[in-house]
């Protein structure tokens, strides 16, 4: 079917912070270049505006929302319907769920919700997290069909949401194309012993294991240092305290969150990119670590190893002392760390540019509008 003068709402109402941002930047601006004569609207929330490059902040067919009390939220919900029943489009696409409403129409919704299709962690082991998690799960089976990043995930959904196969679409992650278009800087020396986790906070990002690993990392290597990207409200509740207490200041460095042109700079100077995370759907740190030829280190989890395969060292995120080990053995070995940036390079060949997510994306609107 031609999509021609199809109405599409890309409802991008659940990002807050992390890599859905960047998801949604990249998924706006290949829509953009990829004009196929449909009317598109955009849901977005006003906080992430200071993210948007200026093109799509001075987009005509985007609709603002706010959501940063609860009194909002509650009516964010009433105004999606609103909106729904005004535009009266053939799909909604909600990038990230579950979409607390349910769409008149044919509504496909991406899914990032690890701890869904995984074993309980600790951290999440509490009654709120357990009431949250079934209410999304039934929000989550109120949408027609599912795109998700891995293999893995779909099978992981297919047994949580007990439906079809043919209702998931894998629509594989890429490098974020604004990194391919910057102009990125000359840097003569790299910073030695520079580890950088470019990440948000949540807590299966796994990111206090940075503690005592910085301390036992610095009996080995006195100029190591950990590169944080994390938010400061979220870097003082969870890591200042501790960190000063030991004197570690000098090994755990926060720069906050990051444009894509300033983190740039942070993945050429620093020698190792780590990420210790306990649960992931996806995540763009592993196509961007090979693409800025930069050995990873990741955790030994069937998603990491789908997502990178022979192009990482993996670990156990939750013992330190397997984690200082591995970045040991890395920091030490050029032969080593010189095979990982291979076998990233090559890697890097399974991810979809820009172009060939939005060309793939649009192909599943036609099937689902076919089916």
């Amino acid at each position: 079917m031609n999509l021609r003068n199809k109405k599409i709402i890309i409802d991008c109402s659940t990002l807050s912070k992390g890599g859905g941002i960047q998801v949604a930047i990249s998924t706006i601006k290949s829509i953009l270049k990829n004009d196929r004569g449909i009317n598109y609207k955009f849901i977005l929330p006003i906080s992430i505006y200071y993210y948007l490059p200026k093109e799509i902040q001075n987009l005509k067919d985007i609709i603002w929302i706010r959501k940063e009390k609860k009194i909002q939220k509650i009516i964010l919900v009433l105004k999606l319907y609103f909106i729904s029943f005004r535009y009266k489009p053939d799909i909604v696409y909600t990038l990230f769920g579950p979409a607390y409403f349910k769409a008149f129409c044919i509504h496909i919704v991406g899914f990032a919700k690890p701890y869904l299709i995984y074993p309980t962690i600790k951290e999440n082991k509490t009654l709120k997290n357990y009431l949250k998690n079934i209410l999304e799960i039934i929000f989550f089976k109120f949408s027609n069909y599912y795109i998700v990043e891995t293999n893995t995930v779909k099978k992981r959904l297919k047994k949580l949401l007990n439906c079809n196969f043919e209702k998931i679409y894998v629509v594989e992650n890429g490098v974020n194309p604004e990194i391919k278009n910057l102009v990125l800087p000359k840097v003569t020396s790299k910073e030695n012993n520079q580890i950088l986790v470019p990440a948000t906070y949540y807590p299966h990002k796994n990111l206090e294991i940075i503690i005592p690993l910085a301390y036992h990392l610095s009996k080995y290597k006195s100029d190591i240092k950990f590169i944080l990207t994390l938010d400061d409200k979220d870097f003082k509740c969870n890591f200042n305290l501790i960190y000063k207490n030991q004197n570690l200041e000098k090994y755990i460095k926060n720069i906050g969150p990051q444009k894509i042109a300033k983190l740039a700079e942070y993945y050429i100077k620093s020698e190792i990119i780590f990420l210790p995370t306990l649960l992931e759907c996806s995540t763009a740190v592993y196509p961007e670590a090979f693409y800025f030829k930069k050995p990873l280190i990741t955790s030994d989890l069937d998603f990491a190893r789908e997502l990178c395969q022979s192009a990482a060292i993996y670990c156990n995120p939750r013992d330190y002392k397997n984690c200082a080990n591995n970045i040991l053995l890395l920091l030490n070995d050029q032969s080593l760390k010189k095979r990982i940036i291979s076998e990233g390079i090559l890697q890097l060949e399974n991810y979809l540019d820009s172009h060939q997510r939005i060309l793939k994306i649009h192909s599943i609107f036609e099937k689902t509008l076919n089916s």
